[in-house]
């Protein structure tokens, strides 16, 4: 039997562009992955915002595939996506993650033409150990971001155990305060927009972590949206539902300049 269908064009495509260099460094390559919203014919001047996400994995080695197909149901809203690998801490302390990241943001300019990135719309996010070293990039850089996006962050570190994950990060427990982001937020300094999520059944970051940040920038005067998710864990697949994905989006879309 044959049939003959009419559906709707659509001209928008996607591009996975995987393991691209931005740094060598002690001899290892860190890599970028890229999702771009791609286009046969590109309109003169389209220029698309940027995310860099920043992966969790409490700052040991990335799993830098397995985000992928969460991340495109960011890019399929207009966004090109860049994850950041970064050195883990096994292999460098903190704040050689930061150094990594500042490092993928210098090299940003020589794709940006080629993948069509709008780079004065710029983003950070991150999940959990990612998103805290996305809150302290916007923090502590100077980078001109337009907003930062945190998933359940450990945004304190003297509320962590010494003998964990944040232990490892720190050259000594000393550390833990400097990197830590209530030490950076006040009235006079600087602090782009953020939107903080947390679950309110988290059982690996408090969700007291959040609620405390959100407090501190509030009463500093910042720009700040917190959501909190009632009876979610810490990560799994509700953090890139529709609902949510939607939130983000709009959050992104309010602050676009």
């Amino acid at each position: 039997m044959k049939k003959v269908i009419h559906v709707p064009a659509v001209e928008q495509e996607w591009l996975y562009v995987p393991d691209v260099v931005y740094q060598t460094i002690d001899g290892i390559d860190r890599k970028l992955q890229l999702i771009i919203p791609y286009r046969r014919q590109w309109p003169d001047g389209l220029r698309l915002p940027v995310v860099i996400n920043i992966p969790g994995s409490a700052w040991y080695r990335q799993e830098m595939y397995n985000g992928i197909l969460n991340h495109s149901r960011l890019a399929q809203r207009g966004y090109v996506m860049v994850d950041v690998q970064y050195r883990e801490s096994t292999l460098a302390k903190f704040p050689a993650q930061i150094e990594d990241i500042q490092a993928a943001l210098a090299f940003l300019p020589t794709i940006a033409e080629q993948f069509h990135m709008d780079l004065n719309n710029v983003f950070i996010m991150g999940d959990s150990s990612g998103a805290h070293l996305a809150l302290m990039t916007a923090l502590t850089t100077g980078y001109p971001f337009q907003g930062v996006v945190s998933f359940f962050a450990p945004s304190d570190l003297t509320k962590l155990q010494p003998d964990g994950p944040a232990g490892n990060l720190l050259s000594s427990w000393e550390q833990a305060e400097e990197a830590s982001c209530q030490r950076f937020i006040t009235a006079e300094h600087p602090v782009p927009p953020v939107l903080l999520l947390h679950g309110t059944e988290d059982e690996l970051v408090n969700v007291e972590q959040s609620r405390n940040l959100y407090k501190l920038l509030q009463n500093a005067g910042k720009e700040v949206t917190y959501i909190e998710l009632e009876g979610e864990n810490h990560g799994g697949g509700t953090w890139w539902n529709d609902p949510v994905t939607t939130m983000v989006d709009e959050f992104l879309r309010a602050y676009c300049g």
